[in-house]
């Protein structure tokens, strides 16, 4: 039993006088204590919305999201299980996150303060200076405001807020995507140490592949509202199965001395209210065949801890790199 389960996941939202879009269209993915799981994917393809389904800020409109074997409740004016604190949520934009007008320390100690963690004032100012230690932080940093903070500053101490919970699980919607490179490298440092050593599953949405390439351990990555690959990160990365990670990976700029970039994949992520029929991907592939635009292929596994929804890797084949493989008859 995964301590996080999303099993086909589905989130769909009505617009009025409009028809309704499926953001996510069962999307199926795990997550284990002291894993940390990547999830990739252009803008648009609905990973923001699956991470707040899995934390319960948006209700799923089919499927199931599981947190350490029980149903997760989705989130209302009414007080949660006590045993869902200990599923957080660190936001892309550390600013816009932390209140403008309260203390670091305030904001910190709130959580320890609501789930009964410390037992006087004097542990709780401990318990915080402990938490920004943690993450990086003087204590001094306690009685300061968020506008004192440099962007990667400001999203430490969000991490250090979510550890406040003594959580088992965190998912982080694009904690790194404000930062600049420097700043990205620390950030994702210290996401992995804190994993390592706290035995936190770590659900990692990015669309910075070479940052999920170095800190992942397994990664999901996602198209148009589903999963189309998982695995683990280094065998994704030398052995695409699905044409869309086969491009993802090969959009990344690499160091080979001559200063041209690599293609861009090409088109864009179809509007997810009006999906090609078949595979989605199939419009922007370059492998694709007649089956392709009429059937949606299965995600299923194809190896050992290899899944992929595509046509031309299927159970019981040897896997074969998509460029050595011509797609086969239509059938």
């Amino acid at each position: 039993m995964s301590l996080l389960e999303l099993d086909a996941v589905e989130v769909e939202y009505t617009r009025r006088g409009r028809s309704s879009v499926r953001a996510v269209a069962g999307a199926t993915l795990s997550l284990e204590r002291g894993q940390v799981v990547g999830l990739v994917g252009e803008s648009g393809c609905g990973k923001s919305t699956l991470a707040r389904a899995a934390v319960g800020l948006v209700a799923p409109t089919g499927g199931a999201v599981r947190f350490d074997g029980e149903t997760l409740t989705p989130l209302t004016r009414r007080a949660r299980p006590r045993r869902e604190a200990k599923l957080q949520l660190v936001f892309q934009d550390p600013y816009s996150s932390l209140n403008p007008r309260r203390r670091i320390g305030v904001q910190i100690a709130d959580g320890l303060t609501i789930l009964g963690l410390v037992a006087s004032p004097a542990a709780r100012d401990a318990r915080v200076a402990e938490l920004l230690s943690q993450v990086g932080m003087a204590a001094d940093a306690a009685d300061r405001f968020p506008h004192e903070f440099s962007g990667g500053q400001r999203q430490r101490i969000a991490i250090a807020r979510a550890l406040a919970a003594e959580p088992s699980a965190i998912v982080l919607d694009e904690p790194l995507s404000s930062l600049d490179a420097s700043a990205q490298a620390q950030i994702a440092n210290l996401l992995v140490g804190l994993a390592r050593d706290l035995d936190i599953g770590m659900l990692l949405i990015s669309h910075d592949l070479a940052i999920v390439r170095q800190v992942a351990d397994v990664v999901s990555v996602m198209y148009l509202g589903v999963i189309v690959e998982s695995g683990k990160t280094g065998e994704v990365w030398n052995q695409p199965l699905h044409p869309y990670s086969e491009a993802l990976i090969g959009a990344v700029p690499k160091v080979d001395g001559t200063g041209t970039l690599p293609a861009a994949l090409p088109g864009e992520v179809p509007d997810p209210a009006n999906p090609p029929t078949g595979c989605r991907f199939h419009p922007r592939c370059p492998y694709a065949m007649d089956r392709c635009r009429v059937d949606e292929p299965p995600l299923v596994a194809v190896a050992d801890e290899r899944v992929s929804a595509c046509w031309l890797n299927r159970p019981g084949a040897p896997i074969v790199p998509l460029t050595e493989r011509s797609a086969p008859a239509a059938t």
